[in-house]
């Protein structure tokens, strides 16, 4: 049996390649990327502004080296052991 493979010629090759760039030029034209955060649905159920209840203040706990918190504390100088001298 002959070997029936074929080969594109130049032709079929510039002829290839013009249907792959028409083909991703279209791909491309068609992305719809969003132009601001409002354009995206928070389709995970992320906090947002309106779930945080009016007047809720910030926490005002300061995370420690060892993993532990000191709640109320706001100067986190206080948390610090002096440093030797």
């Amino acid at each position: 049996m002959a070997n029936s493979k074929k080969a594109l010629d130049e032709n079929g090759v510039l002829y290839l390649w013009g249907k792959v760039k028409t083909y991703v030029a279209t791909a491309i034209a068609n992305i719809k990327l969003p132009s601001k955060t409002s354009d995206l649905t928070n389709d995970s159920g992320f906090i947002t502004a309106k779930d945080v209840p009016e007047g809720a203040a910030a926490s005002s706990t300061v995370p420690k080296m060892d993993g532990t918190a000191a709640a109320g504390v706001s100067d986190i100088t206080a948390l610090c052991p002096p440093v030797p001298g």
